[in-house]
C-alpha cells in the first residue's frame, strides 16, 4: 500500500516535471521564433555585409543603409545591434568580437549609439573625416563642368551627411 502511494507520488512528480519542461521549451521556442522572424524580415531588405575593407565611404554608407532598414522596421536598440553584428563578416566580425569583449570587461552597457560610434571610429576615423571635411570646404569647380562639379558636391555630401547638414543649418 505504501509502495503504491509512493509510486503514485513519483508518477505525479514526473508528470509535473514533464509539464514544466514542455512549458519552458515552448517559451524558448516562441522567443526564438520572434527573434528569428525579426532577422528574416531584416534580411528580406537585402542589407549588405560589411567585411572591414578600408574605405570610409563604405563604412558610412553601410551604417546609413542599415539605419534606413531599422527605421522602417521600428527596431529596438537590441535588434539594431543583433542585426548589425549578423551582417559583419571577416575582419569586421573579429573587430566587433574583440571590441565587445573590451566594452563588457569595462562594464559598458552596449547600445546602438555605442556600437555606431565604435564602428565609425574604427572604419571612418576622425582624422579621415576631417580630411574629407577639408576637401569638401576647399572644393572648387575649376575645369569641371557644372554637372561634374554638382556630382562631386553630391558625393561629398553623401560621405559627410552630418557635416553638410550642419553647414546648411
Amino acid at each position: 500500500m505504501a509502495n503504491n502511494r509512493r509510486n503514485s507520488e513519483l508518477t505525479e512528480a514526473m508528470q509535473a516535471i514533464g509539464e514544466m519542461a514542455a512549458a519552458l521549451l515552448q517559451q524558448g521556442l516562441n522567443h526564438g521564433t520572434t527573434e528569428t522572424q525579426g532577422l528574416i524580415e531584416f534580411r528580406r531588405n537585402k542589407p549588405t555585409q560589411f567585411n572591414g575593407e578600408y574605405g570610409p565611404e563604405k563604412a558610412e554608407l553601410w551604417i546609413r543603409e542599415i539605419e534606413k532598414i531599422f527605421y522602417a522596421m521600428n527596431c529596438t536598440d537590441k535588434q539594431k545591434i543583433t542585426y548589425s553584428v549578423f551582417m559583419l563578416v571577416g575582419e569586421a566580425e573579429n573587430w566587433w568580437d574583440n571590441t565587445k569583449r573590451l566594452l563588457e570587461g569595462q562594464g559598458v552597457m552596449i547600445t546602438w549609439d555605442i556600437f555606431r560610434t565604435k564602428f565609425l571610429e574604427k572604419y571612418f576615423p576622425n582624422d579621415v573625416r576631417r580630411e574629407k571635411e577639408i576637401e569638401f570646404m576647399q572644393l572648387k569647380q575649376g575645369n569641371m563642368t557644372v554637372g561634374q562639379y554638382a556630382a562631386k558636391l553630391k558625393n561629398q555630401e553623401n560621405i559627410l551627411p552630418s557635416f553638410t547638414i550642419a553647414m546648411k543649418g
